[in-house]
């Protein structure tokens, strides 16, 4: 189990690695044409996600994270499941609920509790990129 563990975290330091650079060649990309810099997503927040939103929010990475998705739980049990966790243990980063929206490190994250990607309100959130850790889409 310990190895499966530390490979989980070598593959999530290398995701995040290139998830920034993708954000940041977004923003680059989007600055460069004068338009607005679109936000960021993270559908499904189980292990992966749980460690994708974690790093977002210690490292300050320049995220511009605006849609939490995950169809299981209300808002108080993934308050509850980030802050306390079996695995990578307790979260320093003070965790909430708060009106649908989990409360992180003082800021404020919509959650949704949508099925399918189709239904989450991307072009109204002004979402690109999406963040998929469910390991539904393969392609």
């Amino acid at each position: 189990m310990v190895s499966l563990n530390v490979k989980i975290l070598v593959d999530q330091k290398i995701m995040l690695g290139y998830l920034q650079i993708i954000v940041d060649a977004i923003h680059n990309n989007v600055n460069q044409k004068g338009l607005s810099v679109p936000g960021n997503a993270i559908n499904g927040l189980g292990q992966i996600g749980k460690l994708v939103l974690r790093d977002i929010i210690d490292t300050g990475m320049d995220c511009d994270l605006v849609l939490l998705n995950d169809p299981i739980g209300n808002v108080e049990q993934h308050a509850l499941l980030k802050e306390f966790d079996s695995v990578h243990s307790r979260w320093s980063t003070p965790v909430a609920a708060s009106n649908g929206a989990l409360k992180l490190n003082g800021q404020c994250f919509r959650l949704m509790h949508e099925k399918t990607i189709e239904a989450l309100p991307f072009a109204e959130l002004g979402v690109d990129p999406l963040i998929d850790c469910t390991n539904m889409f393969k392609n």
